[in-house]
């Protein structure tokens, strides 16, 4: 089971071992506490946590978790009996000045992966997969996001308790991605998360939100696009806009646009190239 630090305590009891907040707690099925837990009594199998919002166990018994940061540094964490994963005094890798006395004295643990100093993802459900069905996803984490709505697949190493490289799919293209589920013949169906105040446009859709079923395609494939000659939109200098282009697969594979003109129709209007 895992709790958020509960936000009223400032983050403050997710160190303390005694108490359930921020935690990743581990409990018999009558709710008592283990007898190989590692503090006698409490449910406490590791903590230092803020917002964990996914936990997937694999094969080999080893434990990932997907959290919440701040505004900075969300995490993929590889969960280790009894380890400190350093909130609210640690924020991702040990990496700041400001951190350094307690990662000194604490020795929390490092991520196994995370959004970076500068931003998050908002990390959300976390899933390994690991069938036939769909060789390249195999012995990877996927992991959901709000932000930026992509399907991270984390590639682990042999002993399947490092992150070694990472690819990134359905970026922007269908919204927030809440969670998803692989059913025991290896299919993945995911969940939208966009009919809200923090969906960005062009979401929601009208049929939003949506359980979609990803199907890994050839990469070899080859798309065309198939859209308009043009858009007109009106618009002020500075503006950002985002629409929709709408895209055909002929092959067996999806398209990626890789550039975009944007011209007007009347030549006594600036164009603009990106």
């Amino acid at each position: 089971v895992t709790t958020g630090d509960n936000y009223t305590d400032d983050g403050l009891k997710a160190q303390d071992k005694e108490s359930n907040l921020g935690k990743v707690l581990r409990m018999n099925f009558d709710g008592s506490a283990p007898e190989d837990n590692p503090e006698p009594g409490l449910l406490m199998w590791s903590y230092g946590h803020r917002n964990v919002q996914g936990l997937t166990f694999l094969p080999n018994g080893n434990i990932f978790t997907s959290e919440h940061g701040d505004a900075i540094e969300d995490e993929v964490n590889f969960i280790k009996k009894g380890a400190n994963y350093g909130w609210p005094y640690v924020e991702g890798p040990c990496d700041a000045d400001y951190e350094e006395d307690f990662c000194s004295s604490e020795n929390p643990e490092d991520p196994a992966f995370s959004s970076g100093n500068d931003r998050t993802f908002a990390m959300c459900g976390l899933e390994f997969y690991d069938h036939d069905r769909y060789p390249s996803l195999k012995q990877s984490l996927l992991l959901a996001t709000l932000k930026r709505g992509t399907l991270f697949q984390l590639h682990l190493n042999e002993d399947m308790d490092e992150v070694v490289d990472t690819d990134e799919h359905l970026n922007f293209s269908v919204g927030r991605i809440r969670d998803f589920a692989i059913t025991d013949d290896g299919r993945i169906f995911i969940c939208t998360s966009n009919r809200q105040i923090l969906a960005q446009p062009p979401f929601p859709f009208a049929e939003d939100d949506r359980i979609l079923e990803l199907i890994p395609v050839d990469p070899e494939g080859k798309g065309t696009l198939d859209a308009p000659d043009f858009y007109l939109i009106k618009a002020r200098p500075g503006d950002e806009l985002q629409f929709l282009v709408p895209i055909s697969n002929t092959g067996d594979a999806p398209s990626k646009v890789t550039n975009i003109v944007n011209q007007s129709p009347n030549p006594e209007l600036k164009h603009q190239h990106w």
